[in-house]
């Protein structure tokens, strides 16, 4: 998987991606997922068979710290964070959505619609025609 770095760079400047823009960002975003929710599965392990109450409140502590980070790094590359390991990225009419381990942008949903009701794209998707937010 191939990823030129520097369009990712200038892609996270942009507000609104093209479905090729946010496929570039994918490739980015599910490397970083994969390490964030590494972590995340090691910390909850960790949790699981902990005994000591404030040992387990550490562990709860870096738990939250890993997804803010997830968040964080999802924000800085222009994506919106819409739960644990999903992301949208605005194509101008709505989000097109992504969730881990996709790797592809597959789906879009409106901008008043949640992840819930995403959609699957179809062959020819056109953000720029009026039923790309019916």
């Amino acid at each position: 998987m191939e990823v030129n770095y520097q369009d990712v760079i200038s892609l996270n400047i942009k507000s609104q991606f093209s479905l090729e823009e946010a496929n570039q960002l994918v490739k980015v975003v599910l490397k970083i997922t994969k390490k964030h929710q590494e972590d995340l599965s090691q910390l909850m392990h960790l949790l699981e068979v902990e005994k000591s109450h404030s040992k387990k409140s550490l562990l709860r502590s870096e738990c939250e710290k890993v997804v803010s980070r997830w968040n964080q790094k999802i924000e800085k590359l222009g994506g919106r964070p819409s739960g644990i390991w999903f992301a949208d990225f605005d194509f101008g009419r709505g989000y097109f959505c992504w969730k881990y381990p996709e790797t592809k942008i597959s789906h879009w949903h409106k901008y008043s619609e949640g992840f819930s009701k995403r959609k699957l794209l179809e062959k020819n998707f056109d953000v720029t025609l009026p039923e790309a937010i019916r």
